[in-house]
């Protein structure tokens, strides 16, 4: 599990640095842009490694290990139910991940409940155009004990969008009610 918790760690701080280069580009035509130029947050950095290693990671440790004693073997039925497993379990995992980034900022609970309201379910469908594909890959062609470096890897595409995600700015649960003008 110290391995599975340090791999996604390092990817999940990777996928944050490359998300914070691309937040800071500029879009101008004309304009150029150096990684050299990007001031990094590493206190952002420093939240997203900390959810790898004692969140993300050991969810992702814990979920392979399920998946293995519960749907053994590769044929093409047990990679399927693993797949689908996976997806139904995925809105937990984003959620722990989103709850811990957010607590790591010290975030509130109606924080968190309204961020997991507005960007759940569209993370969820995100990745499901995404992990599926990979996931049978992983599970047709990776041995356990390397899945969850393959993963990892994987993921590390994925760390960038869900960097994306779990820092952006949402309004808080007491700013975004509105009054309706008439």
């Amino acid at each position: 599990m110290l391995i599975t918790a340090a791999q996604v760690s390092l990817s999940m701080s990777l996928g944050d640095i490359v998300c914070q280069c691309l937040e800071h580009r500029t879009t101008s035509i004309g304009d150029t842009f150096s990684l050299f130029d990007v001031k990094v947050d590493w206190s952002r950095t420093s939240r997203m490694c900390l959810t790898g290693a004692f969140v993300s990671g050991p969810w992702s440790f814990g979920q392979y290990q399920v998946f293995e004693r519960f749907i053994p073997g590769t044929t093409t039925a047990a990679v399927v139910k693993k797949v689908a497993a996976a997806a139904a379990a995925a809105p937990i995992g984003i959620s722990l991940m989103f709850t811990s980034v957010l607590l790591l900022q010290g975030k509130k609970y109606n924080d968190v409940q309204h961020k997991l309201q507005n960007d759940l379910v569209d993370t969820w469908a995100i990745g499901a155009l995404y992990w599926p594909f990979v996931l049978g890959l992983n599970f047709k062609f990776v041995s356990l004990a390397r899945r969850p470096l393959v993963g990892a890897l994987a993921g590390s595409a994925w760390n960038v969008y869900t960097a994306y995600q779990a820092n952006k700015v949402v309004p808080s649960a007491s700013s975004s009610s509105s009054t309706a003008v008439a």
